[in-house]
């Protein structure tokens, strides 16, 4: 498939699944390490230095397939999410940047 436009499915999961989508969390460290994400260039994706990031958590995934899932359900529930890709070594591939405070991870609201 070549065509450049934006599919709409819909795809029924229960939130609480969602957390299988990806495999490791952190609070947003982006600014930190900005040489060691690159994000993909399509107009929809919120530039990941933006605000409503600040205090968000990063999420990585195994598969381009879980990310685009994950982030599609995180927008479902009211967050802006952006999509990256991480060049570092053994945590190389695609990870959600969403304005989700990663503190909800620590209180149990993510898992």
């Amino acid at each position: 498939m070549t065509e450049n436009k934006t599919l709409t499915l819909t795809l029924s999961i229960p939130a609480p699944l969602t957390t299988h989508l990806w495999s490791s969390a952190a609070p947003n460290f982006i600014s930190d390490q900005p040489d060691r994400f690159w994000t993909y260039d399509y107009p929809e994706l919120p530039d990941p230095h933006s605000p409503i990031f600040r205090n968000g958590t990063m999420m990585w995934t195994e598969s381009m397939s879980d990310a685009l899932l994950l982030r599609a359900c995180e927008d479902q529930l009211g967050h802006a999410t952006t999509l990256l890709f991480d060049e570092a070594g053994f945590s190389a591939g695609p990870v959600i940047l969403c304005s989700r405070p990663f503190y909800a991870q620590e209180e149990g609201k993510m898992r």
